[in-house]
C-alpha cells in the first residue's frame, strides 16, 4: 500500500489580523464617503437658503420700486384724477413706513401680499409673528398675514413659520420741503445652523417731478 504525502501549502488563507485590517481600510473608505456627502449636501443646503434671501430681498425691492412708479405716473394723468399723489404714497401708511431722518430710528416695515387683500406694506409689529418673520405655505408663498385662498374662499392656505425674516427701511437722503431721495435698504435674516446669516440690497428712488 503506497502512502502519498500530502503537503500543505503556507498561507492559503487570510489571517485574522489581515481581515480585520481589511475590515478597516473598507470602513475608512465608506466613511469617507460619507462624509463627503453630508458636506456636500450641508453646502447645497447653504446654496439653497442664500439663494432664497436674495430672491425675497430682490422681491421686496421691486415691490418698493413698483410703489413709488405707479404713485408717479398717476401724477401725469391727462383726466386729472388723482393729480397729485405724494410719490411714495402707500409705502408711508400710518402702520407701514416711516422715512428715518438724520439721527433718527429705522422705522422697519415689510411688503405684504394675499389674494384677497392685494399689496400692501406693513409695520413689522403688525404682522402675524410680532416681527419681520416671514411665514410660507404649502406651495411656496411667502407671506406675513396669510395668503387666502385663490378660490374664493376666505380660509388662508395652511402656513408655517419660514427661518426668512425681512425688513425693508427707508433713509432720508435729501431733506428739505420737498424731499427728492430716498434710500431703500432690504434686508434678509436667516439662520445656519445656529450662525446668524444676512444678505441686503439697497436702492435708491428718485421723485421724478420734484422742481
Amino acid at each position: 500500500m503506497i502512502f502519498h504525502k500530502i503537503k500543505f501549502k503556507k498561507n492559503c488563507g487570510f489571517t485574522i489580523v489581515e481581515t480585520l485590517v481589511a475590515i478597516s481600510i473598507l470602513l475608512i473608505g465608506i466613511s469617507a464617503a460619507f462624509s463627503a456627502a453630508q458636506s456636500s449636501l450641508s453646502a447645497t443646503s447653504a446654496i439653497k437658503d442664500r439663494l432664497t434671501a436674495v430672491f425675497l430681498a430682490q422681491e421686496a425691492m421691486e415691490m418698493v420700486r413698483n410703489q413709488k412708479d405707479q404713485n408717479l405716473l398717476m401724477q401725469n394723468k391727462p383726466d386729472g384724477s388723482d393729480s397729485n399723489p405724494f410719490w411714495l404714497n402707500g409705502l408711508l401708511q400710518s402702520d407701514a413706513c416711516a422715512i428715518k431722518t438724520s439721527g433718527g430710528s429705522d422705522y422697519l416695515c415689510d411688503y405684504n401680499f394675499d389674494f384677497g387683500g392685494g399689496l400692501s406694506f406693513i409695520n413689522c409689529s403688525n404682522t402675524d409673528n410680532g416681527d419681520c418673520t416671514l411665514r410660507v405655505d404649502t406651495i411656496g408663498h411667502y407671506t406675513h398675514k396669510g395668503i387666502l385662498d385663490p378660490g374664493g374662499g376666505d380660509i388662508p392656505f395652511v402656513t408655517s413659520v419660514s427661518k426668512f425674516s425681512r425688513t425693508i427701511s427707508l433713509t432720508e437722503i435729501t431733506s428739505g420741503p420737498i424731499r427728492r431721495e430716498v434710500l431703500v435698504t432690504v434686508t434678509v435674516y436667516w439662520s445656519d445652523h445656529g450662525t446668524e446669516k444676512s444678505f441686503a440690497v439697497t436702492d435708491s428712488l428718485f421723485n421724478w417731478f420734484a422742481p
